[in-house]
């Protein structure tokens, strides 16, 4: 009878490759557009409604214009905030082209948002009601509405940090395999 030789012994198997991960800005920057389409699509649902409740409650009714104003403005927001998930998806997956596309969409945000300054900031009425001897009294003033400069920055200062996250060598090395 015939012995049969030892059975060689089992090399391990190998590990699976372990996918590169991106480095810390890339991260940050995916991270930061995500939560700037998470606050977009609040504003985007919040944007109309609470512009038609403004000017329904107002003392002279519905501005003309008003409505198509309103529309134009969600379905720009809308835009973005779709685009910023498409982005954020493509730079995690190393696209060369969403990384300059996702600086283009930041730089973008960051001229409407100015220019929303300028028009609510600066060249709309700010009105504010009070109470004086029992009496409601409304006042009209032109100037900085405070509230709606200040809403603003914390996406400004987001899509600011996108840009510059997008913009150093490790992103654009991990972007353009």
């Amino acid at each position: 009878m015939s012995q049969d030789p030892p059975p060689a012994p089992h090399a391990p198997a190998p590990f699976p490759p372990v996918a590169e991960r991106p480095p810390g800005v890339v991260t940050a920057a995916v991270v930061l557009l995500w939560v700037l389409l998470a606050v977009g699509a609040c504003g985007s649902a919040f944007l109309p409604v609470s512009a038609y409740l403004t000017e329904a409650w107002a003392d002279d009714g519905l501005e003309r214009g008003l409505g198509a104003v309103v529309a134009a403005s969600s379905a720009v927001l809308v835009a973005l905030t779709v685009a910023r998930g498409l982005l954020a998806v493509r730079v995690k997956r190393r696209g060369g082209r969403a990384r300059v596309a996702a600086i283009a969409v930041e730089g973008a945000s960051l001229t409407l948002s100015v220019a929303s300054w300028i028009v609510v900031g600066a060249l709309a009425p700010v009105t504010s009601t009070s109470t004086v001897d029992g009496a409601l009294e409304t006042t009209t003033s032109y100037g900085p509405n405070v509230v709606a400069v200040s809403a603003t920055c914390p996406g400004m200062l987001m899509s600011v940090l996108v840009i510059v996250f997008l913009s150093l060598a490790d992103a654009k090395r991990w972007c353009d395999r």
